[in-house]
Formats: C-alpha cells, structure tokens, sequence
C-alpha cells in the first residue's frame, strides 16, 4: 500500500513535468514572437503575447517554424497539457471511478517516449530561437520610420524569420491596404520601397475591444506580374 506522501509523488511529478516542459516550450516560442516584432511598440509584443495564449501550433506557424523543429502533434499534447490535463485534476468518465481517472491521466502524461520527444523538441527550439536575428547565413534588417500623431511603421526581413511591415496608423485614422501602401512607397529608405510588397502586412491596432487589438494581418489585393 502506497502512502500518501508517495501517492502524491507519483501522480503529482508528471504533471509536473510535462507543466514545466510546456512552459519552456512557450517561453521559447514567445521569445521568437518578441524578435518578430523587432521594432515595434511595447505595447503590441505585451497584447500580441496574450493574444496568442498557449496556441503554440498558430504561433510555431505564424513564426514559420519547420515541422521538424516543433512537431505540431507535440504542440498540440503540449497545449492540452498545460491548459488541463496537467494543470488540472482529472475528472472521472462517466462509469470511471477517481483512482481510474487518476490513473488514466497520469498513464498519458507518463509516456516516456513522448517525454523525450518534448525534451528534444524543447531544445531545438531553444538553439533555433537563438539563431533568430543573429545568423550570419540569415542576416536580419529592421528599419522604423514615425508618422504622425503617434504612429509608426517597420519593416523588418531576414533573421530566420518572415519579412513582415508592421504600420500603426496616426491616431484616429483607419487605414486600409490602400493607405498602407501609399505611405510605404513614399517612405523615404529604398529598402523599404523595394522591399514592402515581398512582406506581410500587419496592422498595429488599439482598438478598445480587447479581442481586436494586436496584431492583424492585411489581405493584400492580387498584385499583378
């Protein structure tokens, strides 16, 4: 018979390590959102990095991370991991008694197999993450120019990572692509000029909705060839 204190330890400890191994997984994933978004105001990384939550396959992609760095399948675990089955007691099944549940619970998180695969996950992630924005195979290139009445637009390239122009529209203003691409012709740096049209286009908005602030992705019309 199992006393508490060993019961706890059993069923506690891998919970407990695959919590931490998704937090380490999240950390590394939102370091890279934060050399995305290279040049960028504060606020946007703080709003941008609650908007995704613990979605790290939108964010793996968003970031353009090969499958064989991050597994999506081990996103996903990771995901349903950190939000309930190691963060929370497990609930019975219908016709499932505790222990059952316990056990049940505590046999997917204790999958040796699939530690290991988080393990190495986790560490390529670190190395590749480390190589954003300071790989000489890959050099990045950011660029910020104000506008006025508070805003701004950037563009960064390079750095393992997708070109992206980030505009906040002056105060007040609602730009659409129209407007976004009025001002980045006129922008006085020929990278920019040269460049923007082979970038994703994200507005930086401040709306006081809170599900509609961040980052939102442009559409960008059919560009003619």
């Amino acid at each position: 018979m199992l006393r508490h204190s060993e019961w706890m330890a059993l069923t506690g400890n891998p919970r407990a390590s695959v919590l931490l191994m998704g937090y380490a997984v999240e950390m590394y994933l939102k370091a890279g959102l934060a050399k995305w978004l290279m040049g960028c105001e504060r606020t946007l990384l703080d709003v941008d990095v609650r908007q995704y939550g613990h979605d790290y396959v939108r964010l793996a992609n968003d970031l353009e991370i090969d499958e064989a760095i991050a597994p999506r399948d081990l996103l996903r675990f990771l995901k349903n991991a950190v939000t309930l089955e190691a963060r929370y007691p497990a609930q019975p099944n219908p016709g499932e008694t505790p222990v059952e549940a316990i056990n049940r619970r505590t046999s997917t998180l204790w999958n040796e197999k699939t530690f290991k695969g988080i393990c190495r996950l986790a560490k390529r992630l670190r190395d590749h993450v480390q190589l954003m924005n300071s790989d000489r195979r890959s050099p990045a290139s950011t660029q910020r120019f104000e506008l006025p009445a508070g805003g701004y637009l950037t563009m960064r390239r390079g750095g393992r990572l997708p070109s992206r122009v980030t505009v906040r529209p002056p105060e007040g203003q609602a730009w659409g692509y129209a407007e976004i691409s009025d001002v980045l012709q006129r922008c006085p740096s020929f990278e920019i000029q040269q460049f923007w049209n082979q970038c994703a286009i994200h507005l930086h908005t401040t709306k006081l909705d809170q599900k509609k602030r961040g980052s939102q992705k442009v559409p960008i019309p059919h560009r003619q060839t």
